[in-house]
């Protein structure tokens, strides 16, 4: 009996022993020193966001009120090297401040390590040594702009590129590649357009379906094309700069082409060896390809409504009242030239110069407007051009079918309230309108104002009891006319 009472006990006496074993390698860990926060990490946006580099502590490294002027901290080391000064900011966060004299190089990556020497002010420290990294700015394209030489359309293709930093031209010629980009096209009023040139002038429809067949075969390329450092360019407009890179096309660039540009991640930079490692894009757009794509309206239109054509491109006002022609082809067997009794409209509705625009009317070419109920063939010829100097290459041809003016009626400006030195005669207006139904019923003054809110409900639908008189309206299509109510 005594026997196994003793070893009950030694057993107690053996697992006790184990606990304490463990316990104070548990305590050890969770009493050491932590860094909860560090920065910046990563690649930086702009060298300012590398003006301070931050350590938070997990507890006070200083006893407040009492924190050095001059801080040193041994354990705090940044590679490269960069010269600066230390501070505290309150006990827990210990901030670096670069020599702002000596601005941080580009593309450069600093390793900044927090030793295991660093101790608290319990005396805890760092179970192992922190560490983390920054990179200030990378090779960044910032914008792309495009002309063409002199300023015409077939004139050779110029890329201006713009960077966050200094850049080498070899560098980014190195490490550019261009090529058309595919994209979608189309055109309004196709089959019509087709229709009436082939009724009307085959020549100009096959010349039509060429520059079609062109445009689309622009749109679909995905050819490359070879860009080289430009020599000369516009350095008025673009004045050379450390940050700025011009290129030239070495093939035609017709218009309609997009071309997509490509900066491979490798991108060195002059102030460092860090590199974007991925890729930049920028597609340039150069101009459309000159079409008319379509005019506002065609067919059961409103007189009353501005009727453009619109363009692709903008053209010259004078230029397009030149090309323009007009007939009236209301009446098929008696087809009537127009002419053209006013000068070209070069300013809009508010008196400011217009001559040059994508969208223009037949006013705009100096006819009148055109009459309701009357069917226009509108013609601009092949010759008409762009501002940089692209032909239309072919006729275009236009059917314009106005309706009648829309119809109205209207009670005058009485509001519907007449005097009654005014008449038995009330006035009634109307246009386009063959017939009208009307009721006439006289109303007490005391009702006028309960009636008037009562029609106002109903938003003066209502009718008065009974059928009404119909009365035929002598209609003269198109004008106002008074026609009163008995």
């Amino acid at each position: 009996m005594k026997r196994s009472v003793f070893v009950l006990i030694h057993v107690a006496v053996c697992l006790g022993a184990i606990s304490a074993e463990a316990q104070p390698a548990r305590s050890a860990a969770a009493a050491a020193l932590t860094i909860v926060n560090a920065g910046p990490q990563g690649e930086i946006a702009s060298r300012a966001e590398g003006n301070e580099v931050r350590v938070v502590f997990s507890e006070p490294m200083v006893t407040l009120g009492r924190i050095p002027a001059r801080v040193q901290p041994a354990f705090f080391k940044i590679s490269p090297g960069v010269a600066g000064t230390f501070r505290w900011s309150g006990t827990t966060i210990l901030i670096f401040t670069p020599d702002p004299k000596r601005s941080l190089p580009f593309a450069t990556t600093y390793r900044v390590t927090i030793d295991s020497t660093a101790a608290a002010l319990s005396g805890r420290r760092l179970a192992r040594p922190f560490s983390f990294s920054f990179t200030t700015p990378t090779v960044r394209l910032l914008s792309t702009r495009w002309y063409r030489q002199g300023n015409r359309f077939d004139g050779k293709l110029l890329v201006v590129m713009r960077f966050n930093q200094r850049v080498r031209t070899a560098d980014i010629a190195a490490h550019l590649t261009a090529r058309f980009a595919k994209h979608d096209w189309a055109l309004g009023d196709l089959d019509g357009l087709r229709a009436r040139l082939k009724a009307a002038d085959p020549r100009s429809l096959d010349q039509f379906n060429v520059k079609m067949a062109a445009t689309q075969a622009v749109a679909s390329s995905t050819a490359p094309v070879t860009l080289v450092p430009a020599v000369t360019w516009d350095r008025k407009r673009y004045p050379p700069r450390p940050d700025q890179v011009v290129f030239e096309a070495s093939v035609l660039v017709p218009p309609e082409s997009h071309v997509k540009l490509t900066l491979d991640g490798a991108l060195p930079s002059p102030a460092g060896t860090a590199t974007p490692r991925k890729t930049q894009e920028y597609t340039v757009e150069v101009q459309p390809a000159f079409f008319v794509n379509r005019v506002e309206c065609a067919a059961e239109c409103n007189p009353d409504d501005a009727n453009p054509i619109h363009f692709l491109r903008e053209v010259r006002v004078k230029d397009f009242a030149r090309a323009a022609s007009a007939k009236d082809v209301t009446t098929p067997a008696r087809q009537v030239a127009l002419a053209k009794p006013h000068a070209p409209r070069e300013k809009d509705e508010y008196g400011d110069a217009r001559d040059v625009a994508a969208d223009l009317t037949l006013e705009d070419a100096g006819f009148d407007p055109q009459p309701p109920a009357r069917t226009y063939a509108v013609s601009l010829d092949a010759s008409l051009e762009t501002l940089d100097g692209e032909p239309l290459g072919y006729t275009w041809l236009g059917r314009i079918e106005n309706w009648h003016r829309m119809a109205f009626t209207s009670f005058g400006d009485g509001h519907g309230v007449w005097e009654t030195g005014g008449g038995t005669v009330l006035p009634f207006y109307a246009r386009n309108y063959r017939e009208a139904i009307q009721w006439a019923v006289p109303i007490q003054p005391r009702d006028l104002v309960p009636t008037v809110l009562r029609l106002r409900s109903n938003a003066f639908s209502a009718t008065p009891a009974g059928p009404g008189v119909t009365r035929q309206l002598g209609v003269a299509a198109d004008r106002v006319q008074s026609h009163g109510l008995d």
